[in-house]
């Protein structure tokens, strides 16, 4: 992968975050020419955020979790990263 490719994944990662905001964001926070975090008291937004860090960090474990197994599940091949990533691809 090149630094191009990468930079092309942050920026389809960024447009997928834009989606959400336009879509499902646009219909439980949008008040039309405001958000609902403008409006809602202070106290309100830091647990709401607090809530979305503890679902980040168990999402995190979730992914560590199936990282573990396909490191474990890979391990066998004993290759480098490119002929692992070219089999698994072939699936």
């Amino acid at each position: 992968m090149t630094s191009e490719d990468l930079a092309r994944e942050v920026n389809a990662t960024i447009a997928a975050c834009q989606e959400r905001v336009v879509g499902v964001g646009n219909s439980q926070y949008s008040y039309g020419d405001t958000q609902r975090f403008e409006e809602m008291p202070f106290a309100d937004l830091v647990l709401m955020a607090r809530e979305e860090v503890q679902d980040l960090i168990v999402y995190a474990v979730m992914t560590d979790i199936r990282l573990k197994r396909l490191q474990e599940a890979i391990s066998a091949f004993n290759a480098p990263a490119k002929e692992v990533a070219k089999y698994a691809r072939s699936l």
